[in-house]
């Protein structure tokens, strides 16, 4: 008895589910986008779609479809573009075919990605976006050969191995934004010819080498909100593209943010600024002077003398920030009563320029005047070169002073590596003069 009504409850279950799916339809039939707004998926069964023949693009709002499996491929032959909404995707199959996909905003753990069979026909797809994700492995992605714009932001990614984009030479947008990304290993030099744009920022990076990374139409590179002390170069000299760099939010050394800084030169702007640096900024960067490798510790008494340096330093930045007021507000003053003047000697040469066209009103009285009143305009305009240059000296002054600065504290640093080394000589000496006394 008990077993009769069980399998009716699963008969109505089933006819409820057949139901469900047969009334599903695409919002505009005529179309060739078909658009469904709910999708309930279960697991042993796959739902019965609309009809799909000349339709190029799927849309799925909403749902529930844990398992975007294989099983549906017949279903989908001529579908081009997949759009899913949040369905609560753990597994993900990617159709060989496809040319754009979109899954953010689910739960995907897996990608499922079939080497083909007849070792000939390739993944088509160009466009895919797995953005706000649980992705932990990308590495399934190297078949994806096609790609042009690639979006992983915001999952659970910890550890990238750059050839899993080697061979994808369309490739024009990569961003690996928000992720937990503490490493990237870089095991044989990568090229990538297209690559326009490469987010890394906000990630948990400390180390980045890159060297070794040609990206010969790169323009847009964020390193923005990691934990990097310095990079493995300071010329970026491999990205003759490059237009724009985001750095900040890091733990920059003050010694290579300089010279970087000062590599890259006007051609590449820094995107992004910090703000309320401990210490004196270099183009609105924060960096720190008391950057020490674990392996070299500081003597106290240096450690001292550079803590020392980093608070004057500070006292100095608020000086020079007084300063600067102090400068502004004079050379606007300033520039004011030389612009007031100015519109007064205009207002007496427009007059007397009119009485000069009148031959009849002329005086020689009125001729001298004429000439004083421009001997004056031209006393203005050489006052005013005279204050951009000074307002120039000024900024260079600033500029060769923090310079100065970052150059004493890297002299304490070498010194602090110096002591630590005639510490390790004086060690290996006292071992081996015990063990010549034995």
């Amino acid at each position: 008895m008990l077993s009769a009504v069980i399998l009716l409850f699963l008969i109505s279950q089933v006819s409820s589910d057949l139901s469900v799916s047969q009334q599903l339809q695409c919002k505009n039939p005529k179309s060739t986008i078909c658009s469904i707004q709910v999708l309930k998926y279960v697991d042993f069964r796959p739902p019965r779609l609309p009809p799909l023949e000349g339709k190029h693009t799927l849309q799925i709002r909403s749902g529930t479809v844990t398992r975007f499996s294989k099983e549906l491929q017949p279903q989908l032959a001529s579908i081009l573009k997949l759009q899913l909404g949040r369905l609560n995707i753990e597994s993900l199959w990617i159709m060989p075919t496809l040319l754009q996909l979109s899954a953010e905003n689910n739960l995907i753990e897996q990608l499922i990605i079939e080497e083909q069979d007849d070792n000939v026909t390739e993944y088509s797809l160009q466009y895919l976006n797995l953005a706000n994700n649980r992705l932990r492995s990308i590495r399934e992605l190297n078949d994806l050969q096609a790609l042009k714009e690639l979006r992983l932001d915001n999952n659970l990614l910890e550890y990238i191995e750059m050839d899993t984009f080697a061979g994808m030479n369309k490739l024009k947008k990569l961003s690996l934004s928000n992720n937990r990304i503490n490493a990237i290993a870089t095991a044989e030099p990568v090229e990538l010819p297209s690559l326009e744009l490469f987010s890394l920022a906000h990630n948990n990076l400390t180390k980045l080498a890159i060297k070794d990374w040609t990206l010969l139409q790169l323009t847009d590179l964020q390193l923005n909100d990691n934990r990097l002390i310095s990079l493995d170069v300071d010329n970026f000299e491999q990205f003759v593209s490059l237009e724009k760099l985001a750095i900040a939010g890091n733990s920059w050394y003050c010694f290579w943010l300089s010279k970087a800084i000062k590599n890259i030169g006007r051609y590449v702007a820094l995107n992004g600024k910090d703000e309320d640096c401990p210490a004196m900024p270099i183009d609105d960067i924060c960096c720190s002077m008391t950057v020490v490798s674990d392996d070299q510790p500081a003597h106290a008494d240096i450690a001292e003398r550079i803590r020392l340096f980093e608070e004057s330093q500070t006292r100095l930045k608020g000086e020079l920030f007084q300063k600067l007021d102090r400068s502004k507000a004079w050379w606007n003053e300033e520039f004011a009563k030389i612009e007031g003047k100015t519109k007064e000697l205009k207002k007496e040469a427009d007059e007397l320029a009119r009485l000069s066209s009148d031959d009849n009103k002329v005086k020689p009285e009125d001729v001298a005047k004429l000439s004083e009143v421009l001997m004056k305009a031209d006393d203005n305009v050489d006052n005013i070169k005279s204050l951009v240059e000074s307002n120039k000296q000024f900024e260079k002054d600033i500029t060769n002073l923090l310079y100065t600065v970052i150059e004493q504290k890297n002299r304490l640093l070498q010194t602090v590596k110096r002591a630590n080394n005639l510490k390790e000589e004086m060690h290996a000496y006292q071992i081996s003069f015990d063990n010549n006394v034995k």
